[in-house]
C-alpha cells in the first residue's frame, strides 16, 4: 500500500510530462482504437498512471489503469513504471490483450523504497490463478523454509524437514518481527524452538510476504532487525453467489514426501467464506553419500476465513486456524517433537470513510495457543540412560488499531498496539540406570513467565515530485515478571520483574531521477527488551553448544543503529539493485560461561548466562542484477553477504550466514504456458566463527536444480524437476550438528525428483 501510493504520485508526474512535450500518434481515423486495462498481478488492482511507449504512440494510463492505443502488427507496448521498471509485451500479447480488455503485469525485480522485498506466493483471485505459476511454492509445509528462496534468508535447522527458524542479515529469533497481516504472531512453546513461528504460517492462505530489511517497519512493532510480514489473501465479493476452489499435490522422491493442500470459497456481494487445508507428511531422506538422515514428519492445517460486508464502506472479517504436527525427527536435538497443536484466531474490523482527512479506520484482535509435547521416545539409545518429556504451552495475544489520514503535507498512519506473551511448561526426567535409578526430576523451563508490551506508533509519508520522504516513530512499554519461578532461579535473582521504555525512531529518503534510476538512503534507532527465553529460562541448552542456558531479567533493552542505501536502475533489458548496510549495536545481548553456576544435567558442561555485550556490528550488502537475453529468456543474479563483530572482544559474532550467490535462467515457450527454469546456487565457506561458543567452519558448496512448469489449460497445471541435480554432499552453515554420531553435521538432502499438480475450480 505504502509503495503504491508513491509510485501512483510520481508516474502522474512524469506521465503529465510526456503529455506535455512527448505528442502521440493522431491517426486514429485510420484505425480503430483499443482500449486495454493494466492490472497488477499479485494485487488484482489497476495500474495507476503508469506511462506507455507503443510505436510513436505515448501517454499514461487513467486511475483505472486503462490506456487507448491503435494496434499494428509488429509494434512492442512498452511499460514504464517505478515499481515495475521497464516492461515490454510482444505483438502477439497485445492482440491477446485487445480482446480480453485486460493485461497484466508482475514485477520482475524486488522493489525497494522502503528497504522491503515482496515475494509473491499464490492468487486466489482467477485471473491470477489462470497464469498458473506459483503453486508449487504454497504446498510448502514450513515457511521458514519458504523464506529461503530469498538470498538474504538464512534458516537455523535442527531437523531435516521441519521448523526452520529465519535469519536475515544476522539477525535472528526475536530480533525479527514476524507477523501476519501486520498484527499476529505466534510465540515458540519449545525452549529450543522446534515450533518456531513460520512453521505456524498457512502458506497456502498468503498472497505475499513483506521482507522488510532493518528497523524502519515500525507499524507492525518492534522491527529491531527487520520485520517479516505474511499477508493473507484479499476478499474477493461477486455480483451473483460464486464458488470457487482449488486443489494442489505434490511429491518428492527423496524422503518420500507428500504434500497436498486445497480451498473453496463461496462468495456473494456481501460475504465471502473460504475453507482451506493443507496435510504433509514425509520419511527419512538420503544425503549426497546416501547416508540416511532422520527426518519424518507430519504437519496438517484446516482453518476458515469469513469476511461480512455490512456497507461499502466496511469489512468485518473472522478467520481461525488449527495446525497439528507430530512425531518430528530433530537429531540436533535430545528430544524430538511429538505433538504440537496451534490455534490462530483474529477478528478485524475495516471502515473505508472515502473522503475527508480521515480515510481509513482498520482495528485487529488475534490469540495464538500452543500446545507443544516432545520426548526422547523416539530416539535410538543404547543404553538408555534416562526418559525426558516437556509439556509446554505458550500465548501470544493481542491487538492493533490504525488510522490512516491525508494531511496537506502527505500521508499519516498512526495508531497503537498491544502484545501479551506468556510461556510455562517442565521437563520430567526419569533416571533408568546407575545409582539414581527410579528418581524423577521436574525442571521448571519456562517458569511461567510473562511479558506485556504496550506501543504507540505513527509513519508520515510526503510526495514532492520525484522525491519520497518517510519518517516513522514508536514507542514501546515493556513490563515482564514471573508467575512460578524455580528456587534455583531465584536463588541467582532477587528481582525478577522489571518495566523499560524502548524509543524506536527511523527516516527515510527515496530520489527518483528517471523512470529508471531511484536512490534511497535510510537511518533507524530501534530498542528492544530482552525476550521470554533470554529473561527466564531455566537451565536449559538451547544455543548452539551443549551448555545449558540461564535466563537473566536484569538484561538491558538492546539498540540497534543502522543505516541503509541502495540503488536502483531498470531499463528495458537490465535491471540491477544493490543494497548496502551498516548496523552499530549497543548492549547486544548474547551470553557468556559461567563457572559459578551448576547445570541441572551431567551431560553438560556447565551453563552460559545471557548478558549484554558493551557493542557490536553487522554490515554487509545485497546485489541482483536480471538481464533479458531476449523475448524468452531472462537471466539475473542475486547475492547477499552479512559480516558480523564482537567490537569489545574482537571476535566474530555467532551465525552469521556466509555469502550466498544464485543464478537463475528461465524461459517461457508455447506461448507462455511453459516455463523452463535452472538454477545454480553457491555458497563460500564460512571461517568466520564463534568458537567461544562451540560455532565451527563450514565448507562451500554448488548445487543446481533445474525444473518445468506448464500450464495446460485454465484449471490444469503441472510442474516437474530435480532439485540438487548432481547430489552433491553438503550441509547449510546454520544447520546445528546431529547428536548421534556426534557432532556430525546434518547434511542437506540429496538429488530428489518432485512433481506438483494443480487443478482449479471456477
Amino acid at each position: 500500500m505504502i509503495s503504491r501510493i508513491y509510485t501512483k504520485t510520481y508516474c502522474l508526474f512524469t506521465g503529465c510530462l510526456l503529455m506535455l512535450f512527448l505528442p502521440t500518434a493522431t491517426n486514429t481515423l485510420a484505425q480503430a482504437q483499443s482500449t486495454i486495462q493494466v492490472i497488477e498481478q499479485q494485487s488484482a488492482e489497476p495500474l495507476s498512471f503508469a506511462t506507455f511507449n507503443y510505436a510513436e504512440q505515448k501517454g499514461m494510463a487513467n486511475e483505472k489503469g486503462q490506456i487507448e492505443l491503435i494496434l499494428n502488427d509488429t509494434s512492442l507496448l512498452v511499460i514504464h513504471h517505478v515499481a515495475y521498471g521497464t516492461l515490454s509485451f510482444s505483438s502477439s500479447e497485445m492482440k491477446k490483450a485487445a480482446q480480453s480488455g485486460q493485461l497484466f503485469v508482475a514485477a520482475k525485480r524486488a522493489v525497494t523504497l522502503m528497504p522491503v522485498t515482496v515475494v509473491g506466493i499464490h492468487s486466489g483471485s482467477r485471473q491470477k490463478e489462470t497464469l498458473g505459476l506459483g503453486y508449487h511454492q504454497q504446498l510448502s509445509h514450513d515457511a521458514g523454509a519458504f523464506l529461503q528462496l530469498n538470498p538474504s534468508v538464512s534458516g537455523i535447522r535442527k531437523s531435516g524437514s521441519y521448523g526452520f527458524d529465519p535469519v536475515v542479515r544476522g539477525f535472528k529469533y526475536d530480533q525479527l518481527n514476524l507477523v501476519i497481516d501486520g498484527v499476529q504472531c505466534a510465540t515458540a512453546a519449545c525452549p529450543n524452538r522446534m515450533d518456531p513461528p513460520a512453521s505456524q504460517i498457512s502458506l497456502n492462505m498468503m498472497e505475499h510476504v513483506e521482507l522488510f530489511k532493518g528497523p524502519y517497519a515500525l507499524r507492525f512493532g518492534n522491527g529491531f532487525g527487520g520485520t517479516i510480514n505474511f499477508v493473507s489473501q484479499k476478499t474477493l465479493y461477486t455480483d451473483s453467489p460464486d464458488v470457487t476452489g482449488r486443489l494442489t499435490s505434490g511429491f518428492e522422491h527423496n524422503g518420500s514426501i507428500f504434500r497436498n493442500e486445497a480451498f473453496i470459497g463461496l462468495s456473494n456481494k456481501k460475504a465471502h467464506l473460504g475453507l482451506f487445508g493443507s496435510w504433509s507428511k514425509g520419511n527419512s531422506y538420503s544425503d549426497g553419500e546416501g547416508n540416511e538422515i532422520l527426518s519424518r514428519f507430519m504437519r496438517g492445517s484446516a482453518g476458515a476465513v469469513l469476511s461480512l460486508k455490512p456497507s461499502e464502506q466496511q469489512e468485518i472479517t473472522m478467520s481461525a486456524t488449527r495446525n497439528i504436527a507430530r512425531d518430528v525427527d530433530f537429531p540436533s536435538l535430545p528430544m524430538d517433537l511429538i505433538s504440537d497443536d496451534t490455534w490462530l484466531l483474529n477478528v478485524g474490523h475495516s471502515l473505508n470513510f472515502g473522503s475527508g482527512r480521515t480515510n481509513r479506520w482498520r482495528t485487529k484482535l488475534y490469540a495464538s495457543l500452543v500446545d507443544h509435547f516432545m520426548d526422547n521416545s523416539l530416539k535410538n539409545l543404547d543404553p538408555r540412560p534416562m526418559n525426558t518429556e516437556t509439556d509446554a504451552r505458550t500465548l501470544n495475544a493481542g491487538g492493533k488499531t490504525e488510522v490512516l489520514l491525508w494531511l496537506p503535507a502527505g500521508r499519516l498512519i498512526a495508531g497503537t498496539d498491544m502484545k501479551v506473551e506468556e510461556a510455562e511448561g517442565s521437563r520430567v526426567r526419569t533416571m533408568l540406570t546407575g545409582p539414581m535409578a527410579g528418581k524423577v526430576f521436574v525442571d521448571n523451563a519456562w517458569q511461567h513467565g510473562r511479558i506485556v508490551r504496550n506501543g504507540v506508533f505513527a509513519e508520515f509519508t510526503a510526495n514532492r515530485s520525484n522525491q519520497v520522504f518517510v519518517v516513522s516513530a514508536r514507542l514501546d512499554v515493556d513490563q515482564s515478571d514471573i508467575i512460578d519461578p524455580a528456587d534455583e532461579f531465584a536463588q541467582v535473582y532477587e528481582n525478577t520483574t522489571s518495566t523499560q521504555l524502548n524509543p524506536s525512531l527511523s527516516a527515510g529518503y527515496t530520489h527518483i531521477y528517471d523512470p529508471n534510476v531511484s536512490v534511497s538512503f535510510w537511518l533507524g534507532r530501534s530498542q528492544r527488551s530482552a525476550s521470554l527465553t533470554e529473561r527466564y529460562i531455566n537451565f536449559f541448552p538451547v544455543g548452539i553448544d551443549p551448555y545449558e542456558l540461564l535466563g537473566n531479567p536484569e538484561l538491558k533493552p538492546e539498540t540497534n543503529n543502522q543505516a541503509d542505501f541502495s540503488l536502483k536502475y531498470s531499463g528495458n533489458e537490465l535491471s540491477l539493485s544493490m543494497n548496502f548496510f551498516a548496523s552499530y549495536l549497543q548492549e547486544y545481548i548474547s551470553s557468556t560461561i559461567d563457572s559459578s553456576l551448576r547445570p541441572r544435567l551431567a551431560s553438560s558442561p556447565g551453563v552460559r548466562r545471557y548478558l549484554n555485550l558493551e557493542k557490536a556490528m553487522m554490515t554487509g550488502f545485497e546485489l541482483s542484477i536480471s538481464y533479458q537475453l531476449n523475448s524468452m529468456i531472462t537471466a539475473s543474479m542475486d547475492m547477499s553477504y552479512t559480516y558480523g563483530l564482537d567490537l569489545s572482544a574482537k571476535t566474530p559474532l555467532p551465525e552469521i550466514p556466509p555469502l550466498d550467490m544464485r543464478l537463475k535462467l528461465i524461459s517461457k515457450h508455447l506461448k507462455g504456458k511453459l516455463q523452463p527454469e535452472l538454477s545454480v546456487r553457491h555458497v563460500l565457506a564460512q571461517q568466520l566463527v564463534a568458537r567461544n561458543f562451540g560455532e565451527t567452519s563450514s565448507p562451500s558448496f554448488t548445487i543446481a536444480d533445474l525444473s518445468a512448469a506448464y500450464r495446460y489449460s485454465r484449471t490444469i497445471g503441472f510442474r516437474l524437476g530435480i532439485t540438487n541435480l548432481f547430489n552433491e554432499h553438503y550441509y547449510e552453515h546454520l544447520n546445528r550438528a546431529m547428536r548421534i554420531p556426534s557432532g556430525t553435521p546434518l547434511y542437506a538432502p540429496g538429488r530428489s525428483f518432485f512433481a506438483t499438480l494443480n487443478l482449479y475450480l471456477g
